[in-house]
C-alpha cells in the first residue's frame, strides 16, 4: 500500500508540474515496466502539433521504486536527458519490416527528475512479446520474425557503438565518462558478486572459485584502463526493447530502445553479452526456440567481430546468466534455476579458456565469425 500511495503521490505533482505545458494531461496509469523509476503512460488534453494523443512519463527518485531501500542516484536522470538529446541525431534502422529507433524527448525537468518522453502504443517489452506471441505461431512464421527482429537490433547496436564511439561524438563519450556510480553498480552486480553465487549453488559452483575470482579480477582491471573503454547503453536486454503489444502481420515493427540511465564506458562485448544471454533464457527456462533464433539474427545483424571479442561477449553471458538468471523471479521452477545455473557455468569455463572447440557445437557459436 505504501507504495501504491508513492505512486499516487508522485503522479499528483507531475500532473501539477504539467499543468501549463503542452502536456497537460487527462488521465495517466502506471506501467509495469521499470525497476528504478515510476513510469506512467498519460492521455494528454490536447494533442501534440504531429497529433501525438498519448506520452511517456518518466519520474526518478533517489531510490529504486521496486526496492525502496536500495538507494540510488538521480544524476542518472540527467544522464538519460543528455544522452536522448545526442541520440536524436542518431539515425534510426530502417527496413521493410523492422525500425529500430530511440523515443524522442519532449521535456525534463532537472529539479523534479520528470521527463516526458515518446509512447511505444500499447507496450510490451521484447521478452514478453515473444511469451506471449512466439508461443503460439507456426514456427516457420515464428523463425522468419524472430530473424528480421533480431537482425534490426544487431544492426542498430552496431551502428550506435560506432557512431557513438567516433571522434565527432567525444562530447556523448563525456557524458557516459561522467556516469560512474552506474558503472560501479554495473561491475559489482555483474562481477563483484559472481563468487556469492556458490553460496546459492554449491554443488553446481563447486570447484569454480579460482576462476570466478581471476574473472573479477580481470574485469576490475579492464575498467582501469580508460582508453581501451567504449561507450554503450549499459543496460541492454530483452526488456528495454519495446515493441507494440499486438500481433505482428504486414506492417512494419518499430522498436524502441529505451531506459538510458545506465549508459557509460565500458567493453562492448557487454552490451551483446546481456542482451544474448536474456534471449537465451527464453529457451532455457521457457522452451522457446523464438530464443535462439533471436539470437542468430542478433549476432547476423551486429556483424564480423574477431575470437577474442566473441570470447569476451560469452564470457559475460556466463556471468550473465549466474548473477541474473538464477535470481529474477518467477522466470522458473527451483529445477530450472539449478539448469540455468549450470549452463552459466559451462559457457563461463568454456568462455575463460578460449574453448572455441567446444562452442562449435552449442548454440551460441553463432556469434563467432567464419573463417
Amino acid at each position: 500500500m505504501a507504495a501504491e500511495d508513492t505512486s499516487k503521490r508522485i503522479l499528483q505533482d507531475i500532473k501539477a508540474e504539467l499543468a501549463n505545458t503542452p502536456y497537460n494531461f487527462g488521465s495517466a496509469r502506471l506501467l509495469t515496466g521499470g525497476t528504478a523509476n515510476f513510469i506512467y503512460q498519460a492521455r494528454l488534453n490536447q494533442p501534440l502539433p504531429d497529433g501525438m494523443s498519448e506520452v511517456a512519463i518518466k519520474h526518478g527518485e533517489g531510490f529504486v521504486r521496486q526496492s525502496p531501500d536500495f538507494k540510488l542516484t538521480t544524476s542518472r536522470c540527467c544522464i538519460e536527458e543528455s544522452c536522448l538529446k545526442y541520440l536524436a541525431a542518431f539515425p534510426p534502422y530502417i527496413n521493410s519490416n523492422v525500425s529500430v529507433t530511440t523515443p524522442k524527448l519532449f521535456y525534463f525537468n532537472r529539479d523534479t527528475n520528470t521527463q516526458v518522453q515518446e509512447y511505444q502504443p500499447t507496450p510490451l517489452s521484447l521478452k514478453l512479446y515473444a511469451i506471449e506471441h512466439f508461443a503460439l505461431l507456426e514456427p516457420a512464421l515464428v523463425r522468419a520474425q524472430c530473424l528480421e527482429i533480431g537482425l534490426g537490433i544487431g544492426q542498430w547496436l552496431r551502428q550506435f557503438h560506432d557512431w557513438s564511439n567516433s571522434p565527432a561524438q567525444s562530447n556523448l563519450r563525456e557524458i557516459a565518462l561522467a556516469n560512474k556510480e552506474m558503472q560501479s553498480i554495473k561491475h559489482w552486480a555483474n562481477y563483484q558478486q559472481l563468487p556469492n553465487a556458490m553460496k546459492r549453488h554449491p554443488t553446481v559452483f563447486r570447484g569454480c572459485g579460482d576462476i570466478f575470482n581471476a574473472i573479477v579480477g580481470k574485469s576490475t582491471e579492464e575498467l582501469m584502463d580508460q582508453k581501451s573503454l567504449q561507450v554503450i547503453h549499459g543496460d541492454f536486454w530483452t526488456g528495454n526493447i519495446l515493441l507494440q503489444g499486438v500481433r505482428w502481420e504486414s506492417r512494419r515493427m518499430h522498436l524502441f530502445v529505451v531506459d538510458w540511465e545506465m549508459f557509460q564506458v565500458a567493453l562492448t562485448p557487454l552490451d551483446l553479452g546481456q542482451m544474448i544471454a536474456e534471449l537465451y533464457q527464453l529457451k532455457l527456462y521457457k522452451n522457446l526456440d523464438a530464443g535462439l533464433w533471436l539470437i542468430e539474427g542478433f549476432t547476423k545483424g551486429y556483424g564480423d567481430v574477431d575470437d577474442s571479442f566473441a570470447f569476451r561477449t560469452l564470457l559475460h553471458v556466463g556471468v550473465h546468466l549466474i548473477g541474473f538468471g538464477t535470481t529474477v523471479p518467477d522466470w522458473g521452477d527451483a529445477e530450472q534455476v539449478e539448469n540455468v545455473a549450470a549452463a552459466g557455468r559451462e559457457v563461463v569455463l568454456s568462455a575463460w579458456a578460449k574453448s572455441r572447440r567446444w562452442f562449435d557445437d552449442h548454440p551460441l557459436g553463432c556469434i563467432f565469425s567464419s573463417p
